[in-house]
């Protein structure tokens, strides 16, 4: 299973760099999988996560989030579900994230 964030338009006026991320993998409908985050160079043009999984079926629909930071500052969040196959290599799924930083509680 491969997944990659999807910005929207205004990504690039968030206000702070990024430099950690955070993969949760849950089993519907609670059960979480695993939660892993890890710091990375603000230049990393991809951030692969291992993260193993045991699937209770051929494949299973899986939900993914993927949190991003900038130090402990919640940036970017985005949440979908994704189907993960037994010795199947996939192309990467977008997972869709949107802004969740500083101001983006404003009205507009």
């Amino acid at each position: 299973m491969r997944v990659v964030p999807h910005f929207g338009p205004f990504a690039r006026v968030a206000p702070l760099t990024l430099d950690s991320a955070e993969v949760i993998v849950i089993r519907p409908a609670a059960d979480t999988i695993d939660r892993r985050g890890q710091h990375f160079d603000v230049n990393a043009q991809q951030l692969p996560f291992s993260i193993s999984i045991l699937l209770h079926a051929p494949s299973e629909s899986l939900d993914v989030s993927i949190l991003l930071f900038a130090g402990t500052t919640l940036l970017f969040q985005g949440q979908q579900t994704v189907v993960a196959r037994t010795g199947v290599a996939t192309s990467a799924d977008s997972i869709p994230v949107q802004y969740k930083g500083p101001g983006s509680q404003m009205p507009r």
